[in-house]
């Protein structure tokens, strides 16, 4: 259902804002998930054809994604086409890794995992998935004469602004009368929270939900 959130990223985090650029501007279409997380929260695996809401860190829903393909794989057998595709700035399997893997074996996760001690080694199962975006949720909102973005009902607090204006303000592929209104409105306050997500409900290591 395009009403349930997949979120990347811890909330309030300046990784969440810039997984949610990528994403916006069509540069992010693959994220990487610890298996572990996904088991120990108990949450199914994206499959393909299924679509999503992202939720910014105002718990506004800015884009719709649709998955495409969701397998399971060792993280050893990541290769470098992936990582490209899931635009977090590694030019090499090793810096993939390096990043993934203290991402993965941080106090958040581990406490998600339940294992204080957890550590990623070459045959640690990770969910390699890749997305497509369908549509940006505020474009849409704006192109039907709504002034302000929508918020999405039962989605946690958050902290920093809100992205997704100034975005669509840049977007060439949004229709101009769209951006005109876009570059008008102004992000939220900020706000203050301590909640996180699990890796397991996002996926990357720029995500610390699971997602990055």
């Amino acid at each position: 259902m395009e009403s349930t959130p997949f979120e990347f990223g811890y909330q309030g985090s300046t990784l969440r804002e810039k997984l949610i650029t990528a994403i916006l501007e069509g540069r992010k279409t693959t994220t990487t998930g610890l298996l572990a997380d996904y088991e120990a929260c108990g949450a199914p695996l994206p499959q393909p054809g299924q679509r999503f809401t992202v939720p910014d860190n105002v718990g506004r829903p800015v884009a719709i994604i649709e998955f495409v393909e969701t397998r399971i794989a060792p993280i050893s057998e990541v290769d470098l086409r992936y990582i490209f595709d899931e635009d977090e700035g590694d030019e090499s399997v090793q810096e993939w890794r390096a990043g993934h893997s203290a991402f993965f074996e941080s106090e958040q996760m581990r406490a998600v995992l339940g294992d204080p001690s957890f550590t990623v080694d070459d045959d640690t199962p990770v969910v390699l998935q890749r997305f497509r975006a369908v549509r940006s949720s505020t474009a849409d909102h704006l192109a039907r004469g709504g002034s302000d973005p929508p918020r999405a009902p039962q989605l946690l607090g958050t902290s920093l602004r809100d992205l997704a204006m100034p975005t669509i303000g840049r977007d060439p592929n949004v229709p101009v009368s769209v951006r005109r209104r876009a570059s008008t409105l102004q992000p939220p306050p900020r706000q203050t929270s301590t909640d996180w997500v699990s890796s397991s409900r996002i996926s990357d290591r720029t995500s610390a939900a699971g997602i990055t």
